[in-house]
């Protein structure tokens, strides 16, 4: 590798290391062909989300995540960008022949964090997951060297569920920026209004309803559990792993008494690390 390439992909490796909570552990215990692939896919996705979560007037997120989008179509043509993670990620984007549309979708998904507070219905919920999530599965499916049609399913499904573990983690987070993920039809089910989860102060119908997202979580990470059987033996660890650390945080909420509104529900490090070296060790 030469000394400009080592350069971008250090940048992604520290990006990792510094915002990875639940990829971090995975992605070192990846053989080393794979990890700094992997380490630019994740730290490309990571500097999308940041341009439209930074704490900044909306036309500024907007301008970020356009610069963004217009900087990554320099990237992937002739030429090497002056950023170090977009640099990184148009070389695996090319070694890897990765999918125009797959990398659009997240640019797509960022761009509907922007411009979208409310989900009516599941169905347009995984839709956003889909942009958002099941795109970087199948990235990284191809960045294996699997394009199997049925693989790239399942590694769509993963992404969904992670996301959907995602939505309830982040409850709180995302109520203070005015967005609410839950589907809508979800929350008149259950009797729950918007503007109670914006005010933290949900009634009754609370507690049921995530009870009833968690459980479609864990049902969605499951649907994925066939995923590691399509790729090769070295890095099937690498999908229970991740599925692993989520389960973890859906026992959090569970054990917190279904409140994530209430109380945050934070993995301690050393059981995230855990789940990646068990993962890791029944790899075969």
């Amino acid at each position: 590798m030469r000394k400009e390439e080592k350069a971008v992909y250090a940048a992604c490796r520290d990006v990792v290391a510094r915002r990875a909570r639940s990829f971090k552990w995975a992605i070192r215990l990846l053989p080393a062909a794979y990890r700094d692939p992997m380490a630019s896919l994740y730290a490309f996705c990571r500097a999308a989300d940041d341009a439209v979560d930074g704490p900044f007037p909306l036309a500024d997120r907007i301008g970020a995540l356009s610069h963004l989008r217009q900087a990554w179509a320099r990237a992937s043509g002739p030429g090497a960008p002056a950023d170090p993670v977009l640099a990184a990620f148009g070389r695996t984007a090319c070694a890897y022949d990765l999918p125009a549309a797959d990398v659009e979708a997240v640019l797509r998904g960022c761009e509907a964090d922007l411009e979208v507070s409310h989900y009516p219905t599941f169905a347009a919920l995984a839709a956003y997951c889909d942009d958002v999530a099941g795109s970087v599965g199948r990235m990284s499916l191809m960045i294996f060297g699997c394009r199997d049609a049925q693989a790239l399913t399942l590694a769509g499904r993963l992404g969904l569920g992670m996301q959907l573990v995602n939505i309830l983690r982040d409850l709180r987070e995302d109520a203070a920026r005015g967005r609410i993920y839950l589907p809508e039809e979800d929350l008149a089910r259950f009797g729950v209004e918007p503007e109670e989860i914006l005010a933290l102060a949900p009634g009754a119908g609370w507690v049921p309803l995530v009870r009833f997202e968690a459980a479609r979580a864990r049902e969605t990470l499951a649907a994925a559990d066939g995923l590691a059987a399509f790729l090769p033996p070295d890095v099937r660890f690498f999908p229970r792993a991740l599925a692993r650390t989520y389960r973890l945080i859906l026992e959090k909420i569970d054990a917190d008494g279904h409140d994530p509104l209430g109380r945050v529900p934070s993995v301690a490090r050393w059981r995230v690390l855990g789940a990646a070296v068990a993962s890791w060790a029944r790899r075969r």
